[in-house]
C-alpha cells in the first residue's frame, strides 16, 4: 500500500488525527496538523489517505521511511 488511511477530527479545541486502526500518525507526520489546521472548517471529520509525492508521483519508499519505528529515521525523513 502506498498510502496511510487517516481520519482527522476537527473542532474548536483543535485537530485529532488517527489512522483507521485508532493509532495517531502524529509521530510519523508531525507537520500534518500545522498544515491542515487553517484549511478545515470546524467541526468536521476528514477521511482520506496520507501519501508522499515525489518527482515521479506517489513515493512508497519515502512513506516507508516515515513510518519506520526508529524516531531518528522519522525526523530525518520529514520535509
Amino acid at each position: 500500500m502506498g498510502w496511510i488511511p487517516t481520519l482527522i477530527f476537527a473542532d474548536e479545541d483543535g485537530l485529532l488525527p488517527q489512522s483507521r486502526d485508532g493509532k495517531s500518525p502524529n509521530r510519523y507526520f508531525p507537520e500534518l496538523l500545522e498544515a491542515l489546521a487553517p484549511l478545515l472548517e470546524k467541526p468536521c471529520v476528514l477521511d482520506g489517505e496520507m501519501v508522499i509525492v515525489g518527482s515521479r508521483g506517489v513515493d512508497f519508499e519515502a512513506l516507508l521511511q516515515r513510518i519506520h519505528p526508529a524516531v531518528s529515521r522519522v525526523g530525518g525523513a520529514a520535509p
